[in-house]
């Protein structure tokens, strides 16, 4: 009888005592994640003594308005697959708040012609840390006069 009520109470008692199924809120929540847009890019693109010298500027913003982002790495993509890096100053935006570039110069010496268009990459880390990357429309680019040497 012992045996039997041993069988019987064992399987109720620890199922009874089971940890909860339900779900259980995080003891801490994820923080907020940056949101870059970029707008506004002008291009233009002028010889240079190896390939091409690319001028691009642009209207930055954080849209999220929950965190800030810093950046310090824009890279320009060209149509072909290739792409130029450019290292600017250490930027941060706090949140929902916004920043004109002004022209940043980016080498492309491996460029054999002008490419009609780029797309501007911006990598950036939010306040948590977390990296991300933003990516403009593709831009039209305006090829500059070559500079005219003097007599």
């Amino acid at each position: 009888m012992k045996r039997f009520l041993a069988l019987v109470l064992f399987p109720l008692i620890t199922t009874a005592c089971a940890p909860s199924s339900t779900p259980v809120a995080p003891s801490t929540l994820i923080s907020p994640t940056a949101s870059l847009s970029i707008t506004g890019v002008t291009a233009s693109v002028e010889p240079a003594a190896t390939g091409f010298l690319y001028h691009v500027a642009m209207h930055i913003a954080e849209t999220s308005g929950k965190s800030g982002a810093k950046f310090g790495t824009l890279n320009v993509l060209f149509p072909d697959g290739r792409a130029s890096v450019a290292t600017v100053t250490l930027t941060t935006l706090a949140a929902g708040t916004a920043e004109d570039t002004g022209n940043i110069d980016v080498a492309d010496p491996t460029g054999t012609a002008v490419e009609p268009k780029v797309v501007i990459a911006l990598s950036f880390a939010e306040d948590s840390g977390r990296v991300s990357t933003a990516t403009s429309a593709s831009t039209p680019v305006t090829v500059l006069p070559a500079p005219t040497g003097s007599s």
